[in-house]
């Protein structure tokens, strides 16, 4: 069973692009993450650790019951029987800085939750884990969250030029746009996003790329229409983010977008 929906809590809404809950561990041993470069806060509800593995099998990370994941730049592996019970809340970029302050410290890395929100784990733990119906899990994980954001005011320069460079703007017009020298807007995205602006949007591009995968028709239009110069353009840049072609992708085609596991080669 899986569940996402968008926060409730109109004010969390500038922070917070979605709220989800997974039960039931997929019957394969591994699934492939891609890249989001969003951070997410993850919660194992079964009360075991969390850990993750580069695409060779390399470890990564492992944490406790309560981690925060930050920005994600490169696709990485679960095991799945960590996910038998997990929830978790994706933060919009930049939107987890009431949490962190900023982000750049955080790229690429799964910590554990305590240290940047002191006291929160037998609350949050306890708040959580007695609660079997999905919606109001997440209803339950939405008010503390509510509660830890406190009076905390998104940062309207870097929402955006998040939201530009989402929509395909180039950078040197999101430069124009917010008045910004080529380093204000760097040190911007990695306090903000904890990458580069170029690199957020070409993360931004993968993500509209994967969003189109399932239409059918020639690779070449694919390519054009999610913002690639070319076909083989897309197809470098898709092997760098998810570390395999997008017809293998494909393939597959997993029922969570962002979560697959990989074909036999």
């Amino acid at each position: 069973m899986h569940l996402s929906r968008p926060p409730r809590l109109r004010h969390l809404r500038p922070f917070v692009e979605r709220l989800w809950v997974v039960r039931g561990a997929p019957g394969h041993g591994t699934e492939l993450v891609l890249p989001s470069g969003r951070m997410q806060l993850l919660v194992n509800l079964a009360g075991g650790g969390l850990g993750d593995f580069d695409l060779s099998g390399a470890p990564l990370s492992r944490t406790g019951a309560l981690a925060l994941q930050g920005p994600t730049t490169a696709p990485r592996m679960l095991d799945t029987r960590q996910q038998a019970a997990v929830c978790g809340v994706s933060f919009r970029p930049g939107g987890a800085a009431f949490l962190v302050g900023a982000a750049e410290e955080l790229t690429g890395l799964v910590v554990d939750l305590a240290p940047f929100w002191p006291g929160c784990s037998g609350r949050l733990l306890d708040g959580l884990c007695g609660t079997t119906e999905p919606h109001r899990l997440l209803d339950r994980l939405e008010r503390l969250l509510a509660d830890r954001l406190g009076g905390a005011v998104p940062d309207a320069a870097f929402a955006r030029a998040a939201g530009m460079l989402a929509r395909g703007h180039r950078v040197a017009d999101v430069r124009a746009a917010l008045d910004l020298s080529a380093h204000g807007l760097r040190r911007l995205f990695r306090a903000r996003a904890g990458v580069t602006p170029k690199r957020f949007a070409r993360i931004e591009r993968f993500r509209r790329l994967v969003r189109r995968l399932p239409r059918r028709g020639s690779w070449a239009a694919l390519a054009l229409d999610a913002g690639y110069v070319d076909q083989a353009h897309m197809i470098r840049e898709f092997r760098v983010f998810a570390g395999t072609s997008p017809a293998r992708y494909r393939a597959v085609a997993p029922d969570m977008p962002t979560h697959y596991r990989p074909p036999a080669r």
